[in-house]
């Protein structure tokens, strides 16, 4: 690890890992998406650093043995420029001013939030969320913002649907914080992974099951995680095939 690297964690309070291996999903539901192509700010054979903004894993969510991140430098090893994976983790959207860009700063940022923000801890429609939307789109403007401004690509993700028994208002409300992603996506021109589309699409296909995708309804498993690399691995190849 670089000392820019455990300057950075030190600033987040947080570690990073960047161990990747791979196992293939069960199906590719890679949706289609617009993303231009990064500026080949670095000479060829130079490797390619990419940040993953990831919320902190939920005790559900730790008995997955290869989260997305984990698996993209497999799916991307084909490529001729070598790539890192950096994962950040945070329990919820950070605000930028938390963030801190080393002098060697990372040629492309994923940003993973909002399922956490949108979720109400009580099961009541009239309850609040962990994150009220509006705070939640004026973290993620400005955080995203903060990288662009820098040239630095963003590609963004929607929060994933649930499925849970007499909860439709918990989807209804993760929609809103989906669409607060795109809204931010459309007013920058960033590409955006939509797990809405992709993982409905794939529950919709025949033999398949929402079961198939999630842990107890809400967090991603194996086969939703593997899902999710191969829809960023379908925005990064095309970003990345300047280089």
């Amino acid at each position: 690890m670089t000392k820019w690297e455990l300057y950075l964690f030190f600033i987040i309070g947080l570690s990073g890992f960047f161990s990747c291996q791979n196992q293939p999903s069960k199906d590719n539901f890679a949706s289609s998406k617009t993303a231009k192509k990064l500026d080949a700010t670095a000479a060829p054979g130079d490797t390619i650093q990419i940040f993953t903004f990831e919320r902190l894993p939920s005790e559900a969510e730790n008995i997955t043995m290869l989260p997305w991140a984990v698996r993209l430098e497999d799916l991307l090893a084909e490529l001729t420029t070598p790539v890192k994976i950096v994962r950040i983790f945070h329990p919820s959207i950070p605000e930028s001013k938390a963030i801190l860009i080393p002098d060697i700063p990372p040629h492309i940022v994923v940003i993973d939030y909002g399922l956490e923000e949108a979720w109400a801890a009580q099961n009541n429609p009239q309850s609040t969320s962990n994150m009220p939307l509006p705070q939640f789109r004026e973290r993620l403007r400005k955080l995203a913002e903060s990288f662009h401004n820098q040239g630095i690509q963003v590609i963004l993700l929607t929060p994933n649907p649930v499925q849970i028994p007499a909860a439709e208002w918990r989807n209804d409300r993760i929609d809103t914080y989906a669409d607060a992603v795109r809204e931010i996506a459309n007013e920058f021109s960033f590409p955006v992974v939509d797990l809405q589309s992709s993982f409905g699409l794939y529950a919709s296909t025949k033999g398949n099951l929402w079961s198939d995708l999630l842990i107890e309804g809400k967090y991603p498993n194996d086969i939703g995680h593997a899902l999710i690399a191969e829809d960023v691995v379908a925005t990064l190849s095309y970003i990345l095939s300047s280089y």
